[in-house]
């Protein structure tokens, strides 16, 4: 078997475009604004960072039909890396050092949000899945009921 031969590559793209909606533009905004910016708003392009590693393993999870959470892991991880690669390569061209340590702390921690919003998701099916059970055993129990409710019907000892 092939490395990575069960994940959903599908349900991945779907989560690195939804990661990308949101990490694109609050890092360049981060980015652009990096001198003038007052530490709250620095913690805010942060948070919504963190949220589109998030979303991207939410939404690779939605999708996935196996592998559901290595799915959200990489969907989150490959948001990293397609923000991250050309930024490294402006870092390169510039002659600034590139610190391979916090690349790959950046990554895991993006990893650990794909999973969290997998989490999330795989939670909310599983809540969705239990209230159709119960609403299945409601309609069952009114169904029986009303069986035996029927005028003619022979009673039962």
């Amino acid at each position: 078997m092939a490395l990575g031969g069960d994940l959903d590559r599908d349900a991945i793209g779907v989560g690195l475009r939804n990661g990308l909606l949101l990490v694109v533009p609050a890092g360049l905004f981060s980015a652009a604004l990096t001198d003038d910016l007052p530490q709250l708003l620095r913690v805010l392009f942060v948070l919504v960072i963190i949220a589109g590693f998030v979303s991207a393993g939410n939404h690779a999870a939605k999708r996935a039909q196996r592998a559901v959470l290595a799915s959200a892991s990489v969907a989150a991880a490959l948001t990293y890396l397609a923000v991250q690669a050309p930024l490294s390569v402006i870092r390169l061209v510039r002659g600034e050092p590139l610190n391979v340590w916090t690349y790959i702390f950046l990554v895991l921690t993006s990893m650990s949000c794909g999973v969290i919003g997998g989490l999330i998701e795989l939670r909310a099916q599983r809540k969705a899945e239990l209230a159709a059970e119960r609403a299945a055993e409601r309609a069952a129990a009114e169904a029986a009921a009303s069986e035996d409710d029927e005028p003619g019907a022979a009673p039962t000892t």
